[in-house]
Order: structure tokens, then C-alpha cells, then sequence
């Protein structure tokens, strides 16, 4: 599989390195990357999303994507857009997990 979002492209490798079996990690991962792409001109907004929000998620094993998402939201409502807001609750569908 390869993504591709204007001239940024990751390919599955990249997530399987992360080597992270918790529940939704690839709809986690695939957040992160959407939103870091949207603040790539913003690095010290990049370095807050990494700090606050991500906080070493793929290798935490004890904190759940809901905790993610929490921290998602806080962050997108303070720094992105007010308004934006990503549920708090993963919806599993047949292959994918949807967040927003």
C-alpha cells in the first residue's frame, strides 16, 4: 500500500516498523500523518501535535485510542480550527476505523 497526500508519501513499512498491535494503531497512525501534513508549515505546531498529543502513543501499551483522540480534539479545537473535532469513540466498519 502506498499513501500519497500532496508530495508526502508513506507506504505500509513505515507503519509496520512501528510494530504497534494495539486496536485502531493504523487509524492512529494514519491521523498523525493527515494532521502533521496539514501543519507542515507550522513546525513549532508540528513539534506541539508530537509532544502533547502523540506522546510516544505506539509505545505506550497501556493507553487506548480513545485517550488519543481526547488529546486530538483539545489540540485541533486550540491550534487548527475551532470546530474541528474528531470523535472520541473508534467506529469499526468492515476495513477501516473511522475517526472523523
Amino acid at each position: 500500500l502506498k499513501h500519497e497526500f500532496g508530495n508526502n508519501k508513506w507506504d505500509f513499512a513505515e507503519f509496520e516498523r512501528l510494530d504497534c498491535s494495539k486496536p485502531h494503531a493504523a487509524s492512529v497512525f494514519i491521523t498523525d500523518k493527515i494532521v502533521q501534513l496539514n501543519l507542515k508549515e507550522h513546525e513549532e505546531s508540528v513539534q506541539k501535535w508530537k509532544r502533547d498529543v502523540m506522546q510516544g502513543w505506539f509505545e505506550n501499551a497501556e493507553e487506548d485510542a480513545s485517550a488519543f483522540l481526547k488529546r486530538a480534539n483539545t489540540f485541533l479545537r486550540e491550534h487548527v480550527v475551532n470546530g474541528v473535532r474528531i470523535v472520541e469513540t473508534p467506529i469499526k466498519t468492515n476495513s477501516y476505523v473511522a475517526f472523523m
